[in-house]
């Protein structure tokens, strides 16, 4: 289960956190760090910084005022062990801090300085216990960590992601004196509306719905999400070539250009004639590549409070939706909830952008990782049907849901390529990314295939098999029958 915006909740998860990674790493020495958790203490802004800035100075002591992004890949093996333990102390020591100050309306107006923006409120306390953090990310120190804040709650007449989302980033630059925030050390938080408390269980087992089901999209759906994946490829292969200290002429950057940049085999699989036609008109490349402009060209301040008023705007419309009833939810009803989250996420630097993307390497790849085996075997059409549907997200991701994830995998591998292996040998840093994300690019064209093959030519003697890729250790697909 989820932490939530709880003292104790977070205590144990810190807990297991830092024990798994002791275990792991036996240069992890005591950091002479504590975490404190005693709301006692946390009175003051004073106080707040008593508590928090040893971790802070230790970061930048070791790092000689360097963002832990850019330098933590630098260090030596000890050295990023003692890195990763005093980053996961900023990072839960601020998640206390949220927890305590948005209940303290004295303390919240002493922290805050954009309270015409955000003031406090008063409805989110009752309710903290039902924003649940999903913390995605490896133990490994140089690995970035992703938060999604969910509210699991039914009691809020008013959304409260966008508040909860907006204290946090700012805690992190109003304590860390980090102009770029959390993202100087790697941490990126996300407003994430991918699933609800499921309604009809009423069981632990499952506590998540997934009602953003793309398994019923039409031909006309897809047409409207492509611009969201173009979103991802768009900003992918900017950034890469900005990191790269490459020059890039948007206009000569089309989908065109960097398909034949990628070379991945097995495209004839989801480049059908109908899928080809959609994708050779260029005005939903180019409209994604205004907006991402737009965004890159904003600063950091500004891009944070643009994706704030841009949660705001999904979340008020997932709180309309959800009033509809689910029985009633149509596929252009979700469609249009899908529209609404990537145009928020592309406000954020590394996420994908669309939620059957988001779905399929967070909830299938990374969370159902003991699942992957009979995923493979498994035929959606037999498979998904009754209560399964909306509670194991293999079935909620769809045939377009699928193909939009193979959309945005290609941008990440464009991305690898022009910003870790462009050398003439490829570096340990290229292979692990391009392992990755060629990785995630063949299991989204495997699901996706299960949407082609006709039921009668698929039996419990059918497995899906790979075999690698020598340059870069990847898999490419082969249907193998026993």
């Amino acid at each position: 289960m989820y932490p939530s915006l709880d003292i104790h909740s977070l205590k144990e998860r810190f807990d297991a956190d830092i024990e798994l990674f002791i275990k792991t790493y036996e240069e992890a020495d005591d950091t002479g760090l504590s975490l404190v958790f005693d709301e006692s203490k946390m009175n003051s802004v004073k106080n707040l910084h008593l508590i928090i800035d040893p971790a802070i100075e230790y970061i930048d002591k070791h790092l000689h005022g360097k963002n832990y992004v850019d330098e933590i890949s630098h260090q030596s093996t000890k050295s990023q062990a003692q890195l990763w333990i005093a980053r996961t102390y900023i990072f839960y020591q601020l998640l206390i801090f949220l927890t305590t100050i948005v209940k303290n309306r004295s303390l919240y107006n002493k922290v805050f300085f954009d309270k015409s923006s955000f003031s406090f409120r008063q409805d989110i306390v009752a309710e903290l216990h039902n924003f649940k953090l999903g913390i995605f990310g490896s133990i490994t120190p140089t690995s970035d960590i992703d938060v999604g804040i969910q509210y699991s709650g039914n009691t809020l007449l008013v959304p409260g992601l966008s508040y909860i989302v907006s204290r946090f980033e700012n805690l992190f630059v109003l304590f860390s004196k980090k102009t770029i925030g959390s993202l100087a050390y790697d941490i990126e938080t996300y407003a994430d509306m991918m699933t609800i408390p499921n309604p009809y269980t009423g069981s632990k087992k499952h506590p998540d719905y997934f009602y953003l089901d793309s398994s019923k999209f039409t031909e006309d759906n897809f047409k409207t999400m492509l611009e969201c994946a173009g979103k991802s490829i768009a900003r992918n292969a900017i950034l890469s070539h900005k990191y790269a200290n490459k020059h890039v002429n948007l206009n000569d950057l089309t989908f065109g250009s960097i398909m034949k940049k990628i070379n991945l085999s097995n495209t004839n699989s989801f480049l059908t004639d109908d899928i080809l036609e959609l994708l050779r008109e260029p005005e939903w490349f180019n409209r994604s590549k205004k907006e991402v402009s737009i965004f890159l060209n904003m600063s950091y301040i500004d891009q944070r409070y643009a994706y704030y008023t841009k949660v705001m705007t999904a979340e008020t419309m997932k709180f309309k939706t959800l009033r509809m009833g689910l029985t009633t939810l149509l596929s252009d009803d979700i469609c249009l909830m899908m529209v609404l989250i990537g145009d928020a996420l592309t406000y954020r630097m590394e996420s994908y952008i669309c939620a059957p993307t988001v779905i399929h390497v967070v909830r299938i790849l990374q969370a159902s990782q003991k699942k992957l085996d009979k995923y493979k075997t498994l035929l959606p059409k037999h498979y998904c049907s009754g209560k399964i549907q909306h509670i194991d997200p293999f079935c909620s991701i769809g045939k377009y849901g699928y193909l939009l994830s193979i959309l945005e995998q290609i941008g990440y591998i464009y991305r690898t390529n022009i910003q870790y292996c462009s050398g003439k040998r490829a570096d340990k840093k290229c292979i692990k990314k391009m392992k990755k994300y060629k990785g995630r690019y063949y299991n989204a064209l495997l699901y996706f295939e299960k949407y082609k093959i006709p039921p009668h030519k698929i039996n419990h003697k059918t497995k899906i098999s790979f075999k690698r890729d020598r340059r870069t250790k990847t898999h490419k697909r082969r249907r193998v029958t026993r």
